[in-house]
């Protein structure tokens, strides 16, 4: 007899595998709790063990007669549970996360030869005001010898 999707069970865990952890819901019906952002594998390993008693939720109807799981977090650790996937979710964004690579400002030929020259300008302009007023300079009593 098919079970209805949305219902809330409790099951057993049969295997942890690649795929997600298989779940016995009785004799002849099993479901799969796949990995996801929100519990990666690793934490399934951590977290649950063959024999043990898990509440799982039906999401859908899978092949071979399997249905896919969620798993159901207990009052007590639901706290525990939503931080888990808040952090798996934030971390999942972070080590997907790309920065976009900009591409250094390059000017043209042109336009450095421009900036070069209106440099040049600018030190040539300052070199003439200086040589201007040397004479005055050199004149003060500050740059000439004391007898």
């Amino acid at each position: 007899m098919p079970l209805e999707i949305g219902a809330t069970l409790a099951g057993n865990v049969v295997e942890v595998t690649g795929e997600g952890l298989l779940v016995s819901l009785d004799d002849d019906t099993s479901g799969l709790v796949p990995t996801s952002i929100s519990l990666p594998l690793a934490a399934m390993e951590a977290r649950f063990s063959p024999g043990m008693s898990v509440a799982i939720e039906i999401v859908a109807s899978g092949e071979n007669g399997r249905y896919i799981l969620c798993c159901v977090p207990t009052s007590e650790s639901e706290e525990v549970s939503s931080f888990d996937r808040e952090f798996h979710r934030l971390n999942h964004v972070l080590t997907h996360c790309s920065v976009p690579q900009q591409e250094p400002v390059r000017d043209s030929p042109a336009v450095v030869e421009e900036k070069i020259e209106a440099w040049i300008a600018e030190v040539e302009k300052g070199l003439s005001q200086l040589r201007k007023h040397r004479g005055a300079r050199l004149s003060q009593d500050f740059y000439s010898k004391k007898s």
